[in-house]
């Protein structure tokens, strides 16, 4: 499968009590589905899946592959503290029809890799910025829009022996 096009990593949704709200889930997906992205990012970056046990995790993806339309491209985060619970987890999203996991494995350790950071102070619980849409150009870099400050980003990755040579 050949990705191309828009994929926004969407949020999960909480209430004050800190459940997740997944009528409000179910209606974003179908928000998503209605716009030209060529696919949705579910327990992305922002999908606040280090948050979530297994189960909740696996009710996100239930719920949003249920709610996207059927031609919409699913990517699932996967990566969690264990290969093996990634495996499984990259398995269960298969079955519900999935198109692409997103993990990263360290030998026994697997985990999603930020690919921009800077967007929120923990400390003060602030955010400077708001993701909203990526856009993969032919070079492999990463155009992404900020909602919040009006602003498109351009992400290029180079190696870690590219920067050590620098």
């Amino acid at each position: 499968m050949l990705l191309h096009g828009i994929f926004p990593p969407i949020t999960t949704p909480f209430y004050p009590d800190g459940n997740i709200y997944f009528k409000k889930l179910e209606a974003n997906v179908a928000q998503y589905s209605k716009t030209p992205a060529a696919g949705i990012v579910v327990l992305g970056s922002t999908g606040e899946a280090i948050l979530l046990s297994d189960q909740e995790r696996r009710e996100v993806l239930k719920t949003a592959r249920e709610a996207s339309a059927p031609h919409k491209v699913l990517i699932a985060g996967t990566g969690v503290e264990s290969a093996s619970e990634t495996l499984k987890l990259t398995e269960y999203a298969a079955t519900l029809g999935y198109d692409v996991a997103m993990a990263k494995i360290n030998g026994a350790k697997a985990t999603i890799e930020p690919f921009l950071t800077g967007l929120l102070d923990t400390q003060k619980n602030e955010f400077y910025g708001r993701p909203a849409y990526v856009f993969q150009m032919k070079d492999g870099s990463l155009l992404v829009s900020d909602e919040n400050n009006g602003a498109t980003y351009r992400i290029s990755y180079e190696t870690p022996q590219k920067r050590a040579a620098q």
